[in-house]
């Protein structure tokens, strides 16, 4: 029994020592393979706002799709394994959101 907890609790902490080097490992493949089109935060392109809901509502696997296959990605022909790319994908799970805009004030608003 002794034994079995110990090779339990080594390989819940190998699990638990993982989470940070694939966050690093994700930072890294961005910053090789996406940067240069998304920016560090994500925003580079406005289309492409990696940030934005519409982009961060997708599940992991359509993520992992789309930059397999899109044409301007294609990082399945570039030889990026799914492990990698979901990588990639928990790291833009990381990338701050993009405040929303200042309300403005209109014309009748600002005589009052």
């Amino acid at each position: 029994m002794k034994t079995m907890s110990c090779a339990a609790l080594a390989a819940i902490m190998a699990v638990v020592m993982a989470f940070p080097l694939r966050a690093d490992a994700g930072e890294d493949l961005y910053k090789k393979h996406c940067v240069v089109c998304h920016g560090d935060d994500g925003k580079k392109r406005s289309r492409s706002d990696l940030t934005a809901a519409r982009v961060q509502e997708k599940t992991n696997r359509a993520l992992v799709t789309f930059i397999a296959d899109d044409r301007r990605h294609e990082f399945s022909a570039k030889g990026l394994r799914s492990v990698q790319m979901q990588f990639i994908v928990d790291h833009l799970r990381t990338l701050p959101s993009r405040p929303a805009p200042e309300p403005t004030e209109t014309p009748e608003e600002s005589q009052d």
